[in-house]
C-alpha cells in the first residue's frame, strides 16, 4: 500500500476507534445517572445499572486496550 493509502488507513482506524469510545461513553451515560437517581432501597435497580455500568465501561477499557497494544507494537517495530 502507498504512502498516502497508509495514512488512508490509520486516518480511518483513528476516526473508528474516537467514535466507538464515543458511543461507548454516550452509552454508558444513562446507567450513571440511573444509579445516581435511585433511592438506596432500590436495591435489584442499583445492580442492574451497576451491571450495565460495568459492562460498558468493561467495553470501553478494551477497545482502548487493543488501541495501547497496537501502539506498542508500533514503537517497537
Amino acid at each position: 500500500m502507498n504512502e498516502g493509502g497508509v495514512k488512508l488507513e490509520n486516518s480511518f482506524q483513528e476516526t473508528a476507534l474516537y467514535e466507538l469510545h464515543f458511543w461507548l461513553q454516550v452509552l454508558g451515560d444513562p446507567g450513571r445517572f440511573i444509579h445516581d437517581s435511585l433511592a438506596p432501597n432500590e436495591t435489584e435497580k442499583i445492580i442492574a445499572a451497576s451491571s450495565f455500568i460495568h459492562h460498558f465501561d468493561q467495553l470501553l477499557m478494551a477497545s482502548k486496550q487493543q488501541l495501547l497494544k497496537k501502539e506498542e507494537l508500533i514503537f517497537l517495530a
